[in-house]
């Protein structure tokens, strides 16, 4: 009991020291865009279908609702949400990521004491637990370790043998239990924490373990199905470009999977010394040959991350047999059975030295450092000193700095940014657009304020209405293109994985965001303001486009005369036509250039796009900045903190979208950010996680609140880079409303539903959404499934014939009812093997 109550309370310290005054225990990063938003979604999506997995959301444009389940999908603290509506899922999730901490701790001390009968050293294994750097995630990304208590339950149980039942058999079918509930916390560490499991099985067990481990795998496996093959599908069906074998590092010698980072297993140089110490013993050297091998060669991390990448954060399921191993050794070490040995200290050295320039270097040799000493006050006081046991608090400040400095780093969201993200979401603009949402089903709903914490966000007062906006790791490649390649919208932040709206008027006409939350700053063209709260206002676009509508045959181009039009004017003609792909009619000769059409043929785009850069009066610039031309054009750019540029147009732009463009290059050692009249565009760095490659910077400018456009303001990040291929292009505002189409009219959806609307045309033609098409959709046309077409590149349509028409779009995720089937199918399975249990 004392231990327990030890161990909490260092927990508590930790937690309690290492979160600033006024903050909330969450990132403004992960923690608030991804994680506290998607798990309040979730559960509302839960509440308003009547189900606890939601075949769709309403993000990204309507969406099948397992590319989030890797953030939720019967996560054990949004069932309690579900139980709890009236309570904020971000202060469930933050006492589930505490609870849980803490639940892990103790249970890895219990898990421990079992395997080293002795309290001495499991308490020190615990402590050098709950210091790992990977726990920085509890307020981070919360998956990489908020299935850390199932994970060790699973241990646990296999670690002892059933002593009401048969005594030669594990209760394997509770473990596959405690593994399924994990993979729902964390399907993305399935993989990891099998191997895991099979390989403390297998050096418990030897080679009789297959016979237990394969029912523990294979149940918890198809436990979970309901689950994993629903997700499997959507991941398969949106998957990124993979690195490649041969992009996998071999040897990794700053053993970073190992050390110090929060987004690695965080342990500290001890592990490492425990490591190459067990190298001496033959009992303890295929653990420290496999453990090594995990930590310097990516092969490892490359295959337990399902071959998308080689990153150390996938080794995290392994820190409790890390950590289990390395006190064997100590603890052998520690009663005489092993000598403390010196060598070590000579790869350690070795690996310091590939640290040289970083940020680690001195953090690492200190403790490097106290580790000497440790060792030779070991190698020279007699085991029982006391010496010796004083000697011990020299290995604790490598672990409480490492954790500490993870933990300081974070940059907290405060409890009045929370506080006024959540008071938006039940506000008077909340309670105003859920209101408009009902009268007005078949448009979108969007944020221009901190768009990458409201992406995922929706309120249950808004949540009959949709989103363009989502952020999500698994994301619909076609929509992203259309999204920043095709309107050329800006990409703001390290990564194209979030689709994040900005101040592009054609986007948001194109998919139908009528009502928008924005600043008097950020007003896009033909937007009203209909509503205030605080800096907020709500903003609404009558003209903007419906999410379902039809045109007539004569409004369409293919595909291949679409893509053989220039940038600005392929803008044109998604404004003006409906592009249909190739497996649809054609009305336009293959290859014909689409500008030069007859206007009779339907195109109109000719005279709406004028690619004349405007002329300047003058400009200003700042002492922060330089710009140089190049021989060959281009523009070297050299900036320090502040640095900006401001050009005045000779005329003013009144009728006119401004569109600007341009290459930008860097050495790729820091992101470069540069921002136009408030649209901001990012080239991230090269050691981002998710490189957004984002070259081309494309901007729509199209005046102030009162429609003009006098002056072009510039700001630059800090940094060295090349601008070069710079283009303009002039939009007629007429264009926002060229399009000649039948609305639909909305109807209220049920269940999986993505779209229910009534139509009526006078001629044939084509129903067209902004609904992006992805597997598993079906539409039904007066009752009878239809084909679907591919629409202006990404969305769902079909042909239609004249007349009024009962429409029904549904998508049913694949592998939703295989998933179901066979999570019955191994409950079943489990119950029945009595042996088993």
């Amino acid at each position: 009991m004392k231990r327990t109550l030890l161990l909490t309370g260092l927990v508590l310290v930790l937690l309690f020291l290492t979160l600033p005054n006024g903050m909330v225990y969450g990132s403004n990063m992960d923690w608030l865009s991804q994680h506290a938003a998607l798990a309040e979604t979730i559960r509302d999506a839960c509440r308003e279908q009547g189900t606890l997995l939601p075949q769709v959301l309403p993000l990204g444009g309507g969406v099948n609702g397992f590319q989030f389940s890797y953030y939720g999908y019967l996560r054990p603290d949004i069932l309690i949400g579900c139980l709890l509506p009236g309570v904020p899922m971000y202060r469930i999730l933050i006492v589930y990521m505490c609870v849980g901490y803490l639940a892990s701790v103790l249970l890895f001390d219990l898990f421990l004491r079992r395997e080293l009968k002795s309290d001495a050293a499991s308490f020190f294994g615990s402590v050098l637990f709950l210091c790992a750097a990977c726990f920085f995630h509890t307020h981070r990304q919360v998956m990489f370790i908020n299935y850390m208590p199932f994970f060790l339950s699973s241990l646990l149980i296999l670690q002892s043998r059933c002593a009401l039942l048969a005594e030669q058999h594990r209760r394997v079918g509770l473990a596959a239990v405690f593994l399924a509930v994990a993979y729902c916390n964390s399907f993305y560490y399935s993989i990891a924490m099998l191997a895991a499991v099979g390989w403390y099985s297998y050096r418990r067990e030897g080679k009789k373990f297959w016979r237990g481990y394969l029912v523990t795998a294979a149940g918890s496996v198809g436990l979970a199905a309901i689950l994993l093959v629903p997700s499997f599908f959507v991941i398969l069906e949106h998957k990124r470009e993979t690195a490649g074998a041969l992009s996998v590092p071999l040897l990794l010698p700053k053993l970073n999977f190992l050390l110090y980072s929060s987004y690695g297993m965080g342990l500290t140089l001890l592990v490492l010394y425990l490591l190459f110490a067990g190298l001496r013993k033959k009992e303890y050297r295929a653990d420290s040959l496999f453990y090594l091998l995990l930590i310097s060669c990516g092969i490892g991390a490359w295959l337990l991350n399902g071959t998308l990448y080689a990153r150390g954060k996938i080794l995290v399921p392994f820190v409790p047999l890390f950590l289990l191993h390395g006190m064997r050794v100590f603890l052998a070490m520690w009663r005489g059975e092993m000598k403390w040995q010196i060598y070590p200290f000579l790869p350690m050295a070795v690996c310091l030295l590939f640290h040289i320039g970083s940020g680690d270097l001195l953090g690492m040799s200190l403790d490097f450092l106290l580790l000497a000493v440790f060792v030779a006050v070991m190698r020279a006081t007699p085991m029982s000193g006391k010496a010796a046991a004083l000697a011990c608090l020299l290995l604790l400040p490598a672990p409480i700095v490492s954790f500490a400095a993870a933990s300081f780093s974070e940059d907290y969201v405060s409890g009045e940014k929370l506080a006024q993200i959540e008071a938006a979401e039940h506000g008077s603009i909340a309670k105003t657009l859920g209101a408009l949402a009902r009268e007005q089903p078949l448009y979108r709903f969007d944020s221009l304020c901190d768009p990458l914490a409201r992406a995922n966000r929706l309120g249950e007062a808004c949540f009959g209405i949709g989103k363009s906006a989502m952020y999500s790791s698994v994301t619909n490649q076609a929509y992203s293109d259309f999204y920043y390649d095709l309107m050329q919208t800006p990409v703001q932040i390290n990564n194209q994985v979030a689709i994040l709206p900005e101040e592009n008027p054609f986007l948001l006409s194109f998919l139908g965001v009528r009502y928008l939350e924005t600043t008097r700053e950020k007003l896009p063209e033909g937007y009203e303001v209909i509503a205030t709260e605080g800096g907020s206002l709500l903003a609404e676009n009558p003209s903007v486009l419906p999410v379902a509508y039809t045109v007539p045959e004569g409004e369409t181009i293919s595909e291949k005369t679409f893509y053989g039009l220039d940038e600005s004017a392929r803008i044109a003609a998604l404004m003006e036509q409906t592009v249909i792909g190739d497996s649809g009619k054609k009305t336009a000769d293959e290859g014909q250039d689409a500008v030069k059409k007859q206007p009779e043929s339907g195109s109109r785009m000719q005279p709406a796009v004028s690619e004349t850069a405007p002329k300047f009066s003058g400009y200003e610039k700042s002492d922060a900045l330089t710009i140089t031309e190049n021989e060959d054009g281009s523009l070297a750019i050299t900036a320090d903190e502040g640095a900006s540029l401001t050009l005045f147009l000779e005329e003013e732009i009144t009728d006119e979208i401004l569109g600007i463009q341009f290459e930008v290059e860097s050495d790729g050692k820091r992101a470069v950010v540069i921002t136009i009249n408030g649209r901001k565009n990012k080239l991230s760095a090269d050691g981002a996680p998710y490189p957004n490659e984002n070259h081309c910077f494309h901007y729509q400018l199209s005046g102030d609140e009162n429609g003009s456009l006098k002056k072009i303001e510039i700001s630059f990040s800090k940094g060295e880079y090349t601008l070069s291929d710079l283009r303009c292009a002039s939009y007629e505002k007429s264009l926002l409303t060229e399009k000649r189409y039948v609305p639909a009219v909305g109807e209220e959806t049920e269940g999986n539903e993505l779209l229910s609307c009534r139509v009526q045309t006078e001629a044939d033609g084509y129903f067209v959404t902004s609904i992006p098409r992805q597997r598993g959709m079906k539409l039904y046309i007066d009752g009878k499934e239809t084909e679907l077409l591919t629409v202006n590149t990404a969305f769902v349509g079909a042909k239609l014939s004249a007349g009024a028409h009962e429409i029904t779009l549904c998508l049913t995720p694949p592998g939703l009812y295989i998933g179901c089937a066979i999570s019955v199918l191994s409950a079943i399975g489990l119950l029945a093997a009595k042996k088993l249990i």
